[in-house]
């Protein structure tokens, strides 16, 4: 039967705070809020999972949540799938094709060392080694590896990846790669089109699956709730992230999520330059952060967001600038 904990209530004074301030998730950015987006790609990923499929891939524009994204999905699949073994690779654009590039990558994201002078076979042979041996451990028979900044694989490096699918495979054991990546990920599929490699693309870029940040005002309010209520600092406690920087205005019922109406337009007509009518998470993040923290000094029970408040907020977010440059 699982524990439930139950945070713990501190009194915490207005010093105690100041002296634990350069601990804060929010300050040092070491926090993740499980965004409605992540929650529906999990569900999405999970599925392939669990029924083996060959991959999938995401594609979004930066800073839209996909690297936050994927570091959670390994952390949930590894829970609900302990027979699993899986691997985390963020992409590395090579200027050469060769084949020990992606290889290499690949046995140093399973934490192994590369010796020197390897030959490809050689590479090949130790990766295989290793994943038939950590599949085994843990009595299963599949692996998941999830690829960041996918669209920096070549048509060679997804090559390799054909090759390690197909011997993992004449193992017994079954292969699922999820793919994060930006837009020109299309582009490299159009390719494979053109040049008829559809075993590349059946395997590794069959199914895209538009990535999203911040959807739409119910999204906004599902993450401001993890701020208001789910959120803690320290993490047993009853102390929120909301009420650590503002909790005189939080013990009078300041919440975050009451000024979605308020907080969404300011960050549409920011964003008004990309055309799609979302939000890209950092920038999200970095609006509520600043509203925080720029306005713990005027925490009172009183206290009210307004429209100036969250103006600067998103201004200094510079959601607007990195829209424009997206824009073009």
């Amino acid at each position: 039967m699982a524990t439930i904990t139950v945070p713990r209530e501190l009194n915490l004074s207005d010093d105690q705070r100041v002296d634990m301030l350069n601990e804060h998730p929010i300050i040092i950015k070491d926090y993740t809020v499980l965004t409605p987006m992540i929650s529906k790609t999990y569900s999405l990923v999970r599925e392939r999972v669990w029924t083996r499929r060959t991959g999938a891939f995401l594609y979004s524009r930066p800073r839209m949540g996909k690297t936050r994204c994927a570091a959670v999905l390994q952390r949930l699949l590894s829970i609900e799938f302990p027979n699993v073994h899986i691997t985390r690779l963020s992409a590395d654009q090579r200027r050469t094709s060769s084949d020990t590039g992606l290889v290499s990558d690949l046995l140093d994201a399973e934490g192994l060392v590369v010796k020197k002078r390897q030959t490809y076979k050689e590479m090949l042979s130790h990766l295989l080694v290793h994943i038939r041996t950590a599949v085994s451990a843990r009595a299963g028979k599949q692996f998941v590896l999830l690829i960041d900044e996918m669209q920096m694989l070549s048509e060679a490096d997804l090559r390799v990846l054909l090759v390690l699918h197909n011997r993992l495979e004449m193992s017994d054991i079954a292969m699922t790669t999820i793919g994060f990546a930006q837009p020109e990920i299309l582009e490299t599929r159009s390719a494979l089109l053109t040049t008829k490699s559809f075993n590349l693309i059946a395997r590794f870029l069959s199914e895209p699956i538009p990535f999203d940040g911040c959807a739409g005002r119910e999204d906004l309010s599902t993450i401001l709730v993890a701020y208001d209520n789910e959120k803690r600092f320290p993490e047993d406690s009853t102390w929120t992230y909301t009420r650590f920087f503002l909790p005189e205005a939080y013990e009078s019922g300041f919440r975050l999520k009451d000024y979605t109406p308020i907080i969404w337009p300011a960050l549409i007509e920011a964003s008004k330059s990309l055309g799609t009518g979302t939000v890209p998470m950092e920038h999200l993040t970095r609006t509520v952060e600043y509203l925080l923290l720029s306005n713990r000094k005027k925490d009172a029970a009183t206290f009210r967001l307004n429209d100036d408040m969250v103006s600067a907020a998103v201004a200094s977010s510079n959601l607007a600038e990195f829209c424009g440059l997206m824009s073009q």
